[in-house]
């Protein structure tokens, strides 16, 4: 940007988007902590605004069209799962939050629900088909609680799949 070459990042970024790469949200996240949040908001995909600290995500499932609400009730552990819904597209219960967390030199997110202080998790034991239940809890502290971002073009759309650190399994939708 000192050089007047705004094109040279948004190439780059292109470039690293097609080679589907999970630490570009990280990257956009510490550019807009050093004081470049201009810089993601003209130069990086708007997708990529999640990262900036002032905004809220919604999790829509591309196929469904649906978005990812808490349930109502906790269960044993005083988790709550999540559902695919879309009855109230305004709710707030549809509201996410980015939490960046270092891990040496790579950058995870803990996922938060904007209305309840609960982290979104995948379960710790995998179901017959090999995937894990996600769910909501009010703790943070494992690496169910962490999630990257591996962007992929479709359709001429930028989406993401949100990966699980734990289990490296991408959140996804039951058909139930």
């Amino acid at each position: 940007m000192r050089y007047d070459r705004p094109d040279v990042i948004k190439l780059t970024v292109d470039k690293l988007i097609r080679q589907q790469r999970t630490f570009i949200a990280g990257f956009a996240y510490k550019l807009g902590a050093a004081g470049g949040e201009d810089i993601i908001r003209s130069e990086f995909p708007p997708a990529y605004r999640m990262v900036l600290n002032d905004t809220f995500i919604k999790f829509i499932n591309y196929q469904d069209r649906v978005s990812i609400e808490l349930g109502i009730t906790p269960d044993f552990a005083d988790d709550k799962r999540l559902y695919g819904n879309n009855d109230h597209p305004h709710s707030q219960n549809y509201h996410w939050k980015l939490e960046p967390v270092m891990d040496g030199k790579k950058i995870y997110f803990k996922i938060r629900h904007r209305v309840e202080e609960r982290y979104l998790k995948l379960a710790n034991n995998a179901d017959r088909d090999g995937d894990y239940q996600a769910y909501a809890s009010t703790n943070s502290d494992t690496n169910r609680h962490l999630w990257s971002f591996q962007p992929v073009m479709y359709n001429g759309e930028l989406l993401f799949f949100v990966i699980n650190r734990a289990h490296f399994q991408a959140l996804k939708f039951g058909r139930r």
